[in-house]
């Protein structure tokens, strides 16, 4: 059987004697895929950026809104953006640890970087260097545990208990936000609604935002979230987290109006349009095969989800694991 490129990436290379297909896996995965992706997110992605707000209302399971400013100029946007006054992800969490033998790993990790140094002043100095730095790390396992556990956390996690860790890893992955839910929950179920029509099985709704509120960069929104704060801190169960709430307690005088804002800017623009064929039959037929249709593709793709985590994870886990075996039984027995 002829080899791949007759096997010229079987050979090792003169640094760490690795064979040049590592090197090659290297190079595909940090500079050829994000150089692909970035071309394809330029080529197909962003000349469809008006229609971004449908693809992230569809993926964090909420809606979309056309947020109009004072000029007239129209943009479509996730719900979570036109309708949230915080960005949750954005704050900081205390993140809870289970309790581990750490004064045990410190003593050991002393132990090895004193063995380290002992090694290295032996003249073995290739060997003495991991134990020196396994022997840091374990004498800083206060501050890398916490690290490793703010890897795979995810904010919605300290709001919705309904999320395991699995669908939190992919959720995280996939960049979800489930901001709306979790003013929602804030709100203790508090939601406006107003939509006006059904886009690509999303509902769409249009807010006239003439003072600039819903932008994240502006004074006006900086303003409302310094305002509000207070208030969500003084009225536990009775807390606001939505532009729509926070114009309502402003207009009954519960909250001052910042310098920055004016209160009678934001209104949300409700229009009622009702369309019913003559054979209602066909309409609620309709309904349940779409309704069967969503069912059967979301069944199969929570376990190719499942499966395709592990197989990433164990993929990762084996690249690295024969990395570093091979590199110690370098480094010992060489």
């Amino acid at each position: 059987m002829a080899l791949f490129l007759n096997g010229a990436l079987n050979g090792a290379d003169p640094w760490l004697g690795l064979p040049m297909y590592c090197w090659a896996l290297i190079l595909w995965w940090l500079i050829v895929m994000p150089a692909a992706w970035f071309i394809l997110k330029r080529i197909k992605w962003d000349p469809f950026v008006k229609f971004h707000g449908l693809h992230y209302a569809r993926k964090n399971d909420s809606s979309a809104a056309i947020i109009v400013d004072d000029m007239g100029d129209a943009e479509m946007v996730a719900e979570h953006i036109a309708k949230c006054i915080f960005s949750y992800g954005e704050d900081d969490y205390e993140i809870e640890i289970s309790e581990l033998p750490l004064h045990l790993i410190k003593i050991g990790g002393i132990i090895a970087a004193l063995l380290g140094v002992i090694l290295t002043f032996t003249g073995q100095i290739l060997l003495g260097i991991p134990f020196i730095l396994c022997g840091i790390i374990g004498y800083c396992i206060n501050r890398v545990v916490p690290w490793i556990y703010a890897k795979p956390f995810w904010y919605p996690t300290k709001y919705l208990k309904d999320i395991d860790w699995q669908k939190a890893i992919l959720y995280k992955i996939g960049k979800v936000n489930f901001d709306c839910k979790i003013a929602q929950l804030l709100q203790d179920g508090e939601w406006d609604q107003y939509p006006v029509v059904n886009c690509g099985g999303i509902p769409v709704e249009i807010v006239f935002d003439s003072n600039h509120w819903c932008e994240r960069r502006s004074r006006q929104h900086k303003a409302i979230v310094k305002s509000t704060r207070p208030w969500n801190k003084d009225n536990p169960n009775d807390q606001i987290h939505t532009y729509t709430k926070y114009q309502r307690y402003l207009n009954e005088g519960k909250i001052e109006a910042p310098a920055e804002i004016k209160k009678d800017y934001l209104v949300p623009w409700v229009r009622i349009d009702l369309g019913l064929p003559f054979d209602l039959k066909n309409n609620e037929w309709a309904g349940k095969l779409a309704q069967m249709a969503k069912t059967k593709e979301n069944k199969p793709s929570g376990e190719i989800n499942k499966y395709t985590l592990w197989l990433i994870i164990g993929g990762i886990g084996s690249f690295f694991g024969i990395l570093i075996i091979r590199t110690f039984f370098k480094l010992v027995f060489h």
